[in-house]
């Protein structure tokens, strides 16, 4: 469940910080923070299907 809870965490955080990007207008930091975003809702994905797996047993 801290997995999970972690993973939520760190995408509220990559919001606030593309909002951020989003006004200071950068179009270099708002794609990283885009391929940031991905990957964190890769992990947060693969995050939630292990404690499926895990509720299984």
């Amino acid at each position: 469940m801290r997995v999970v809870f972690k993973a939520f965490a760190q995408c509220i955080l990559v919001i606030f910080q593309f909002v951020f990007a989003l006004t200071t207008r950068s179009t270099l930091s708002i794609v990283l923070l885009g391929v940031v975003a991905i990957l964190y809702s890769f992990a947060f994905g693969l995050a939630r299907q292990i404690i499926d797996e895990e509720e299984d047993l």
